[in-house]
């Protein structure tokens, strides 16, 4: 009985983690506008454990290209790539309105 009970709280504990984690990075990203701390989180997953899943890496995109900072929005593109993940049209509307801010800027 509390080995199983245990067993099945423990096997859970990354679900919840990540959840927590996704949640606090959708506050650093459209709450705080932290990029910095947001990358420093998602770059702690891995040493957790977890692996970030669609929704913070274009969180990552998306906030990166509303800077303005193509190669930063670039490199979590390619990541999220890289993780296997397959971009939707929101994560390419995203790039898209990155090279326009970024090419306004310009001007």
């Amino acid at each position: 009985g509390d080995y199983e009970e245990a067993l099945k709280i423990l096997l859970s504990a990354p679900k919840v983690l990540l959840k927590t984690c996704k949640r606090m990075l959708r506050s650093l990203l459209e709450v705080k506008k932290d990029f910095t701390s947001a990358t420093r989180l998602m770059s702690c997953l891995p040493a957790l454990g977890l692996q970030p899943n669609y929704a913070m890496y274009k969180g990552m995109v998306t906030a990166a290209a509303e800077e303005g900072n193509l190669e930063r929005a670039e490199a979590w593109f390619v990541q999220l790539k890289a993780d296997g993940l397959q971009p939707d049209s929101g994560v390419f509307v995203s790039l898209m309105k990155g090279c326009y801010k970024a090419k306004d800027s310009e001007s």
